[in-house]
C-alpha cells in the first residue's frame, strides 16, 4: 500500500512520534523511509554559525536514522535549506510520496492563523495522503 513513505523531522517530542509510527507502518508495508529536515539557515560563511548549526541537525537526521535501522528499515536523510513548509511541500511533490507524515504541536486555531502551520500546509497542498500526528489532549 505504501511503498515509499516521507516523515517530517525536526528532532522534536512531535516529530519523534510521527517517526515512530512511520517506522511502524514501514515496518507493516515493507516500505522505504524518507526523513526530511527543512532548516532556514543563514547564508553565512562556512566559518560562520550556519555550520554549526547545520552539523547539529545532521546529527539529529543521524540519530532519527539510527532508529529506523535499529527496526530493519530502509532509511534514507534528507537535510534541506529553505522555508519548512514550502521546502517540504516541494520535496515531497518532486519525489511523489505515497505518505507523508508530519507531527503537529497542537497549537489552537488562533495560534495556527497568525503562525501558520507546516501540517496545514502540507494537508491542503499535497495529493497524497498526509498523516498528522499530534499529542493526546491531557
Amino acid at each position: 500500500m505504501f511503498e515509499n513513505i516521507l516523515v517530517a523531522y525536526d528532532g522534536s517530542i512531535h516529530s519523534v512520534k510521527a517517526l515512530s509510527i512511520a517506522i511502524d507502518l514501514c515496518r507493516k508495508y515493507g516500505s522505504a523511509l524518507n526523513v526530511v529536515m527543512a532548516v532556514n539557515l543563514p547564508q553565512l560563511p562556512e566559518s560562520g554559525g550556519a555550520l554549526q548549526d547545520s552539523a547539529s541537525h545532521r546529527g539529529d537526521l543521524d540519530r532519527a536514522a539510527a532508529m529506523a535501522e535499529q527496526a530493519g528499515v530502509r532509511v534514507v536523510t534528507h537535510l534541506l535549506r529553505g522555508t519548512v513548509a514550502s521546502t517540504l511541500e516541494r520535496f515531497a511533490l518532486e519525489n511523489k510520496f505515497d505518505l507523508v507524515i508530519v507531527g503537529a504541536r497542537g497549537r489552537g486555531a488562533v495560534k495556527r492563523f497568525l503562525m501558520g502551520s507546516v501540517s496545514t500546509h502540507l494537508v491542503a497542498n499535497l495529493d497524497c495522503p498526509v498523516m498528522v500526528v499530534k499529542e493526546k489532549n491531557a
